[in-house]
């Protein structure tokens, strides 16, 4: 009776940022998966020739079936490069001169031991692995796990990549509503004025001097003397102004959100700047969140 081989597939949400000590990591594992996918094999030719079921594996063909191993990097501009293992892409002089976008690593040995891995040009990982033996499949894909675990982006970050660029278009709406709504025009007739200057009068109090102003500011107030508007002023509008400089924060934070990066070669100095930009990041809205409350706190605690 024939075996069935379910394969274990999955795929993980990036943003993924690898750095040198995530992808020597990811060497160390992959030699890791080779030799546990090359035990399997072994097992499965045991087990084939114990069994006697095909003969013409008896003499150990099936222990050396051809081995097919490789890693590679694609960058931005479709350049390959090649390799057996991750350190070996590490290595190559070649690296320095290409911008990393995808990464893959694929092993094969026979039909029912393999190991694919790949960080596609979207941002997500994605695996599958196939195994002869079960429990070596399980424990490959529980190391395959604790990388993934030690090296994944928080939720949070998922959310801010996905929800990036919808984001940042609502807030570029509303940095242009609130730009328009800056400053309020307000139209100042005639009456307006006189009305102003009779504040002014009546601040400083009638005396003898001005009593002559003051009657002639009654009778042009009196009788509607001119209704026509004489001058605009803007004023700025405090509401609009804040809305506007919360919504252009956003904005540069919806739009400079977190993407894959593989920072080795050209993408070091990017890689670098991201994270410093996603501690700054954080930071500022913990403390837009945290630090009133704690300045609150700390002044009851100080009677202050």
């Amino acid at each position: 009776m024939g075996q069935i081989y379910w394969p274990i597939d999955k795929r993980i949400n990036g943003p993924w940022l690898l750095g040198k000590e995530a992808l020597e990591d990811l060497d160390t594992l992959f030699e890791k998966i080779s030799e546990r996918l090359n035990s399997a094999l072994n097992e499965e030719a045991e087990l084939i020739e114990a069994s006697n079921l095909k003969k013409n594996f008896i003499d150990g063909s099936l222990r050396n079936v051809s081995l097919q191993k490789s890693t590679l990097i694609i960058s931005s501009d479709g350049k390959r490069l090649f390799d057996t293992t991750v350190k070996g892409l590490l290595r190559d002089e070649k690296i320095n001169d290409i911008t990393p976008k995808e990464l893959n690593l694929n092993y094969r040995k026979g039909d029912n031991n393999a190991f694919e891995l790949q960080i596609s040009k979207t941002g997500d990982l994605s695996y599958k692995l196939y195994a002869y033996d079960e429990k070596i499949k399980f424990d490959i894909d529980y190391e395959v796990q604790k990388w993934i675990e030690k090296y994944k982006s928080k939720k949070i970050y998922q959310i801010w990549k996905s929800a990036g660029a919808g984001l940042a278009t609502l807030t570029f709406f509303i940095i242009l509503f609130s730009w328009l709504s800056l400053y309020d025009t307000i139209n100042y007739s005639y009456k307006n004025v006189l009305l102003k200057q009779a504040d002014s009068l009546l601040s400083k109090g009638i005396t003898k001097d001005n009593e002559t102003n003051a009657i002639d500011l009654i009778l042009k107030i009196e009788s509607n003397y001119s209704s026509k508007i004489i001058r605009q002023e803007k004023l700025l509008n405090k509401t609009a102004r804040l809305v506007l400089i919360y919504s252009i924060f956003a904005f540069l934070l919806f739009v400079l959100h977190p993407t894959t990066i593989i920072g080795i070669g050209k993408s070091e100095f990017i890689f670098n700047i991201t994270k410093i930009w996603i501690k700054f990041v954080t930071v500022i809205i913990f403390g837009a969140i945290f630090l009133p409350k704690i300045i609150e706190i700390a002044k009851e605690y100080l009677h202050l």
